[in-house]
């Protein structure tokens, strides 16, 4: 198995959590800055650490590739390991544009490949819990599925958070928080009630009240 990015989750999720089970071996670590990549190598006993991700996951003997890197390069980086014949752990999201989700997707179920997005609040106690309460029928047919981020980090209510840089490229869109903690909202709610529901509405708020958006969506 091997690693794309050296970064916080990397650091703190990943490859302590590979290496955490017998079956798996992190054979190598990739990063744009080589330096970089050898010093993780060094503190998790990882043997190999390059720049040069295209080589890795050509590689015959690696099985799967965790993709834990800017979310701009996910896409090239999960498709070319799919193409290459590897199992995909892509952070979210896949892409931007949904249709190469799709594609990606396509392609793992042709070749036979297994692929994972990291949604861990699915394995939080309190959301696995509440998904057994709606499997044994305890809280009847749900209905509405309401859910929210609630993040207080850096927060001040008369200044709502920006979490893209405000002198970015406003030509193209930046999803912020529906990328960040959105995205696993929006899994949980399908997990839970997808199944019975038949339509969907999204609203998207900050912590400011004069600032929000509302948009129905199918």
């Amino acid at each position: 198995m091997r690693f794309c990015g050296r970064g916080a989750w990397a650091d703190h999720a990943h490859i302590p959590g590979w290496q955490r089970d017998p079956r798996c071996e992190v054979v190598a670590i990739v990063d744009p800055l080589r330096d970089r990549a050898e010093a993780f190598a060094a503190k998790f006993g990882v043997a190999e650490a390059t720049d040069d991700w295209q080589q890795i996951v050509a590689r015959n003997d690696i099985d799967v590739i965790d993709v834990c890197t800017p979310s701009h390069t996910h896409f090239e980086l999960s498709i070319t390991a799919l193409e290459s014949g590897k199992h995909v752990l892509c952070e979210k999201p896949v892409a931007y544009d949904f249709r190469e989700t799709l594609r990606a997707a396509a392609l793992a179920d042709a070749k036979g490949l297994k692929t994972k997005l990291g949604f861990t609040f699915r394995y939080s106690p309190g959301v696995q819990f509440a998904r057994s309460l709606i499997d044994e029928g305890f809280v009847g047919k749900p209905f509405i599925f309401n859910g929210y981020e609630q993040n207080s980090q850096w927060l001040d209510p008369q200044n709502p958070l920006r979490q893209v840089d405000h002198s970015a490229d406003q030509s193209v869109i930046k999803t912020s928080s529906l990328e960040g903690y959105g995205a696993p909202i929006i899994d949980i709610g399908h997990w839970w009630v997808a199944p019975i529901m038949s339509e969907w509405s999204v609203r998207c708020a900050t912590s400011s009240p004069s600032a929000w958006c509302a948009r129905p969506a199918r």
